[in-house]
């Protein structure tokens, strides 16, 4: 149960850019099983406190975090690719909740109000004694999708809730949405200065690095590398990260098919083509095709 002084975030990881499905000397930080391996064990949480340490830029510090399950958040609607959900505490005390998930989604910021609207529900209380004291409400987001903005430098965005008069006067404070747009970040290795300009970096290039670079080779980026390299998966978690980027690409490919055909029969086939290679679940398919588990089962019994 969380209580009233906990405050909230959502996080969301999007991937939907195709690249070549090879075997390189590190792994594609744009799946599933990569994201989890990297950033979604207790032995690792290190790097997880850093990497949402540096997206706040000040604003929280994180001094320790846990993992949960995301049946935790109750009825709340659960969007495809979810990974995994974390309790934050901050330097203060405070407590907060991070969502990571995967997906480039239609009607993105409708999604941002409509999760944030779900967590604020859930996190109040019944009874008439209740004040309507809620706690912080964060949505973090990891784009590699353009997102609306004008400006084609600015890659991290923070939005609050803002008067428009000229000195910007903030609604209420402990809201906000924090975007990070990777197809923006456009610095060479030489000009990373920050963490999370580094960051940034390994998100766009891990997978095309040959070797560790020198600039990178410190701090908990030595860590970070000793795990990300595809030598060190065990035999189980190679056919895991073959899958997962599998499921990457042909995400992808449905998505861009569907979109260049914009016809609801062509997702369609696609489906059944899923369906009839025998190496999807039905769960797997609705995150791939962003389509109800019931609308695929019912393909499914259609096809006997």
């Amino acid at each position: 149960m969380y209580s009233l002084t906990e405050p909230a975030t959502l996080f969301i990881l999007s991937e939907p850019e195709e690249k070549a499905v090879k075997v390189r000397k590190f792994i594609d930080l744009g799946t599933d099983f990569s994201f989890k391996k990297i950033f979604g064990t207790e032995s690792n949480k290190e790097m997880l406190i850093d990497l949402l340490n540096q997206l706040f830029n000040g604003e929280k510090k994180i001094v320790d975090l846990t993992y949960q399950n995301t049946e935790q958040l109750g009825s709340m609607p659960k969007s495809r690719s979810t990974l995994f959900d974390i309790r934050c505490t901050g330097s203060d005390g405070e407590e907060f909740v991070v969502e990571m998930q995967r997906t480039n989604q239609s009607n993105f910021l409708k999604r941002i109000l409509f999760y944030t609207s779900g967590l604020i529900s859930q996190l109040g209380k019944r009874g008439r004694q209740w004040n309507f004291n809620l706690p912080e409400i964060y949505f973090v987001g990891i784009l590699d999708f353009d997102f609306q903005d004008e400006n084609p430098s600015k890659y991290r965005h923070h939005y609050k809730l803002r008067d428009d008069d000229p000195e910007h006067t903030v609604l209420m404070e402990g809201y906000g949405v924090i975007l990070l747009e990777l197809p923006k970040f456009k610095l060479e290795l030489a000009a990373l200065k920050t963490g999370l300009e580094k960051w940034c970096y390994l998100f766009k290039n891990l997978n095309d690095l040959d070797q560790i670079p020198l600039p990178l080779n410190e701090g908990i980026f030595k860590h970070f590398f000793s795990i990300a390299q595809v030598s060190n998966l065990s035999k189980k978690e190679y056919i895991m990260y073959q899958n997962s980027l599998l499921a990457k690409q042909t995400e992808y490919a449905v998505l861009n098919y569907a979109e260049k055909k914009g016809r609801e029969e062509e997702v369609e086939k696609i489906i059944k083509n899923l369906l009839a290679r025998k190496r999807f679940s039905v769960s797997q398919i609705s995150n791939i095709t962003d389509r109800d588990e019931a609308f695929i089962q019912k393909i499914k019994d259609s096809m006997g």
